[in-house]
């Protein structure tokens, strides 16, 4: 029998499986060669894991299935497989990373020497192809030497545990737990346990009135296991600590547009340098102590700690850890989310060159009203709050976001942590998690754009903003203008499009129009056109024909449905058979039907005629501002503004081919002649494929090594051969022809690009 769980589950992957390419390559294993091509902006970093290459995450914190949050580890409530089929639900959304915690339950198994539970959801993680946070410290633990026993246990057992991106050594320290804290008596006295920064200060709670204090207004700040000396340190740092936030609220309150963060970097904040200083030196032995047995059982691993407290967060000391976790939380609307972002980018610039990730955040999808009972937010809302701080991460260079939390939690007492899941209570994905879903695809498939320096206020709390990057818009709100693309919706919602290899796809959360400039679109005039197409996928991803969309000159018109996707391709005439042209400077080939001609053709025959080139499969048209003829094996584009020969250059289709895949490189090496290192793509060029690529024009034809040899099924007759690709080409080994000419083939991209294009079947 299948569980229903399950059933829902393969229901969700087959509503996912047009997209089910991005997520397998999400996993570990791709991330560890994710493509030069793909990387931060300019500045910014992306995590690293060890012995991998940088990637951004698309996370999200999972504390438990919705019927068992945060109880996950204890033994009635520990279920496999129910951990599995969440799993599961997070890559079929585009989820790469998960961050986890050790609660109290796994921290007694752990310390009876039973890692059963945690190798269990480990092993999980490797065959979802998902990274893991592991948080060390969910619970109140002030004996730092403690909590660093049973990190190094943690970090012993896990060295050699692929699937582990980063430890975060404790969720969320407020300044009471870092000021509060048992330390070792190798690090003693810290700073805010002496009463030198004290002195320069004054005393705000005598000596005298400490047991007064810790009866009354102290009972909840001195621990009972404190002396009375130590509580007196305690009491007098947590009062200067809380001047220190009503003299920065203050002057937040008078800067416009500024945060604590602000104020900490502003000479405003001078007399406050010495506590602020302490607070620091603190920290620095707080997180050591913690730290330092992770980083000598599990060498390389990256160790970071979950921030809530800006605080905290801000404090130098920090630039010790392998990069930076914040949690951020706000309200409903335009105004939160700037407020967010200008969180993010005081991180940013405190720590120039560190990466910064965004460990929790979210919008719930209700709270708890004023007057009693419930407010419930639009899950349009939700989605587009979301997809906009997505959209900033990716654009601004930020190492990625968690979502909190994957699941619903049916069983708690506040509606807001009840509500914050990309899974509703049914286990259903929310618009959010189908927003996130394209989002994440755009990651994989598009190097980091820009979001639009407007953020505004929408209806119904969202918020307008756009980002936008090559063949890619995220556009969030009732509508949206730009030069070849507008859309329009009764309520905010989020539109994706993207426009790669001349297919472009759309998706809405709501009910939209789109209207597209089609020769902005696809570089083809209207008037040059043969057939437009718009095919469709429900949200089970099952095919759909949607209406015929409506043309009105250059511009059409698409009503797009909730959580459907569009495609739409468009075919020049150029493709369609031709009458042979009466011209001395042309050639005619009946077998497709097209002809060569001008500088097209004498480039053809100059270069390699068929065996390099193939035939032409369209005549010569303007595509993108330039005019273009496909052949088998390439594309011509003429270049009017370049001297001959160089007015004529080929399309980069080897690099568009493999724009989505992973290719790992190889160690440097002395070149020799049969085998030569090519440095600017980390590839080799071997024996047959070497002696073909020098002897039929090189660099100029070919380009660069994209790959090295690899096996591979052609797409043209479905047999394996060994393949290279390079730039400009596919280069194909065949044994049967050994010795001859034909030994080495190149594969037919031009064919697989229009394939891509819709218009080849």
């Amino acid at each position: 029998m299948v569980h229903r769980r399950t059933m829902t589950y393969i229901l969700l992957l087959i509503l996912c499986a047009p997209s089910l390419a991005g997520a397998r390559a999400n996993s570990p294993a791709y991330l560890l060669s994710h493509p030069d091509a793909q990387e931060a902006p300019t500045g910014q970093k992306w995590i690293a894991p060890r012995e991998g290459k940088p990637f951004f995450v698309v996370g999200a914190n999972y504390e438990g299935a919705s019927d068992r949050a945060w109880v996950m580890w204890e033994d009635e409530q520990f279920d496999i497989d129910v951990i599995e089929e969440d799993f599961a639900k997070a890559s079929s959304v585009g989820v790469n990373t998960l961050r986890i915690f050790v609660q109290k339950p796994l921290r007694d198994d752990i310390l009876a020497g039973d890692f059963s539970k945690l190798d269990a959801v480990l092993g999980l993680a490797r065959q979802y192809n998902l990274w893991i946070i592991l948080t060390f410290t969910d619970w109140p633990e002030p004996d730092l030497q403690r909590a660093a026993d049973l990190n190094r246990r943690i970090a012993e057992h896990l060295a050699a545990e692929p699937s582990i991106l980063a430890y975060d050594t404790k969720n969320e320290p407020q300044f009471t737990d870092v000021a509060g804290a048992i330390f070792p008596s190798s690090v003693s006295p810290v700073p805010l346990q002496s009463a030198d920064t004290i002195a320069t200060y004054g005393e705000r709670i005598p000596r005298a009135s400490i047991g007064e204090y810790r009866r009354g207004e102290g009972k909840n700040i001195i621990p009972a296991r404190m002396t009375d000396d130590q509580a007196y340190l305690m009491a007098n740092y947590y009062k200067l600590y809380l001047e220190f936030l009503e003299t920065s609220s203050a002057w937040v309150g008078s800067h416009t547009g500024t945060n604590t963060i602000d104020y900490m970097d502003s000479p405003d904040s001078a007399s406050w340098w010495p506590f602020l200083n302490a607070i620091d030196a603190t920290l620095l032995a707080w997180n050591n102590v913690q730290m330092d047995p992770v980083r000598i059982a599990d060498p390389g691993r990256l160790v970071t700690t979950g921030y809530s407290n800006m605080i905290l967060a801000r404090m130098p000391s920090n630039g010790a850890l392998s990069f930076h976790s914040v949690h951020r939380f706000t309200s409903h609307g335009a105004a939160g989310l700037n407020a967010t972002f200008r969180v993010l980018d005081g991180l940013q610039r405190a720590f120039p060159g560190q990466p910064v990730m965004l460990e929790e955040f979210g919008y719930p999808g209700q709270v708890s009203s004023s007057g009693g009972g419930v407010t419930g937010f639009d899950p349009r809302t939700t989605a587009n709050l979301e997809s906009a701080v997505w959209a900033y991460l990716y654009s601004k260079g930020f190492a990625g976001g968690a979502k909190w939390m994957l699941n619903n939690f049916t069983q708690g007492y506040d509606p807001a942590q009840n509500s914050y899941g990309l899974f509703d209570n049914s286990d259903q994905p929310k618009l959010t998690a189908y927003a996130l879903r394209q989002l994440s695809d755009m990651v994989l498939r598009s190097s980091p754009g820009t979001m639009l320096p407007t953020v505004r206020s929408d209806d119904n709390y969202a918020a307008s903003y756009a980002y936008t990057a090559r063949g890619v818009l995220v556009a969030g709100g009732k509508a949206y203008t730009a030069t070849d693309f507008t859309y329009t919706s009764a309520a905010p919602s989020q539109v994706v499009m993207t426009n790669m290899s001349g297919t472009l796809t759309l998706f809405s959360t709501d009910v939209s129009t789109v209207t597209l400039n089609l020769p902005g679109a696809f570089g083809v005039p209207v008037d040059k056109l043969s057939k437009v197409t718009l095919i469709g996928l429900d949200p089970q991803g099952q095919p759909w024909t949607p209406p015929v969309p409506a043309l009105n000159g250059d511009w059409l018109k698409i009503n797009l449905k909730p959580l459907y996707k569009y495609r739409l391709f468009v075919m020049p005439r150029a493709i369609e058979r031709a009458e042979a042209r009466i011209d001395p400077d042309s050639v005619y080939f009946p077998q497709v039907g097209h002809n060569l001609s001008d500088e097209f053709l004498r480039y053809w025959q100059t270069y390699g005629g068929i065996p390099i080139f193939g035939y032409p499969l369209t005549e010569a048209f303007h595509e993108n501002g330039y005019l273009v003829q496909y052949f088998e094996r390439n594309r011509f584009e003429y270049h009017p503004e370049n001297s001959p020969p160089y007015d004529v250059l080929l399309g980069r289709l080897g690099a568009d081919y493999t724009a989505d895949r992973v290719y790992p490189g190889v160690q440097p090496f002395a070149s020799e002649p049969n085998h030569r290192y090519f440095p600017e793509t980390k590839h080799s060029l071997n024996y047959a494929f070497l002696g073909y690529w020098e002897r039929n024009g090189g660099l100029p034809l070919f380009g660069y090594p994209l790959s090295e040899e690899i096996r591979e099924v052609s797409p043209t007759d479905g047999r394996e051969y060994t393949v290279q690709y390079f730039e400009r080409a596919r280069f194909e080994y065949h044994p049967e022809y050994q010795g001859t000419d034909a030994e080495v083939l190149l594969g037919l991209l031009g064919v697989s690009a229009l394939q891509g294009k819709g218009w080849l079947p």
